[in-house]
């Protein structure tokens, strides 16, 4: 996540550095955020399925211990 807003912050600088106005630097930076959130999003979705597997998993093995 670290290299992903330094990316962010070269990418502003350089929109800068061309002139690019405010209001494109600032919508840019909404796109990027939005873009950050999904990932953020789609990562935590990911853990949660890998949560639910060990706990199936662990059911699996109590069900099996008992029989």
């Amino acid at each position: 996540m670290n290299q992903v807003i330094e990316k962010l912050f070269v990418t502003i600088i350089t929109l800068k550095i061309f002139n690019f106005t405010k209001s494109r630097i600032e919508r840019f930076y909404c796109f990027f955020n939005f873009i950050s959130l999904r990932l953020e999003d789609e990562k935590r979705v990911e853990m949660e399925m890998l949560e639910e597997i060990r706990r199936l998993e662990r059911e699996r093995k109590e069900a099996e211990a008992r029989i």
